[in-house]
């Protein structure tokens, strides 16, 4: 019988590894994590989801950094969530793009808008990532968000014509919905693709009665994570306890 998350754990034969920040160069990150390649209950997703941890592939992680407490996992809560003027600016801006859930398909165009994605995001961040090849990318996409082992789904966002604007990993539990990873072709970066499709999310959400959409960590003055803080009506993750945010 599963009463917390030490039995999740437990069961799972959870383990702490130490590696290199992914956010912070100059850091450790320590984490507990567990593998599983199955369907989970969605009640089990939900536990685990609300006792902070992410996914990537078929790993679970949970962060315990003892020296730093930057990361912190963050929910939004869907029945009282009302977007704000910006949001609703880029709702009305992209109101002609076509929004569809369905299973993950992993595609050749979506291979060239993650390429083009990755090589972007890292092109600032002067690490050897950015100068992996296509077909290493091609890999890192397929186990970063077509891992699907029962409870996942696509998030895709279309021109009028088909073009792919963004495409979205998302996980299903019984009451909540955990966004896992967001690609987006750089080409629309001024439509603001990736808070378009959170929102997205959001409206997926509250259709189908979810009472949370998790979005990872929030890191404050992260350039690439601080721009959760603009979604009200929110949690954070303090000491085994979510507190409005």
């Amino acid at each position: 019988m599963i009463e917390s998350i030490y039995d999740i754990e437990k069961y799972f034969k959870a383990e702490v590894v130490s590696h290199p920040c992914s956010y912070f160069p100059d850091k450790i990150s320590t984490s507990v994590v567990f593998y599983s390649s199955s369907c989970l209950p969605p009640e089990i997703v939900d536990f685990i989801l609300s006792s902070g941890y992410r996914r990537c592939d078929n790993i679970y992680y949970r962060n315990i950094c003892h020296q730093c407490n930057a990361c912190t996992s963050y929910r939004i809560k869907i029945n009282e969530f009302i977007p704000n003027r910006s949001q609703k600016r880029n709702i009305i801006s992209n109101s002609d793009l076509k929004v569809s859930f369905h299973k993950l398909t992993p595609t050749e165009n979506k291979k060239y808008v993650y390429r083009d994605y990755y090589r972007e995001r890292h092109s600032e961040d002067n690490c050897s990532d950015y100068f992996a090849d296509e077909a290493q990318i091609d890999d890192i996409m397929l186990s970063q968000m077509f891992s699907d082992f029962g409870n996942s789904a696509e998030c895709e966002v279309t021109t009028e014509s088909g073009r792919i604007v963004s495409f979205s990993t998302v996980d299903f539990g019984e009451r909540s919905m955990s966004a896992v990873y967001t690609a987006y072709d750089p080409f629309f970066i001024k439509r603001a693709p990736g808070i378009f499709a959170v929102l997205s999310m959001i409206e997926k959400c509250r259709e189908i009665g979810f009472d949370y959409l998790y979005l990872g960590f929030y890191i404050k003055n992260h350039p690439k994570m601080s721009y959760k803080s603009s979604f009200g009506y929110s949690q954070i993750l303090d000491d085994c306890q979510w507190i409005d945010f």
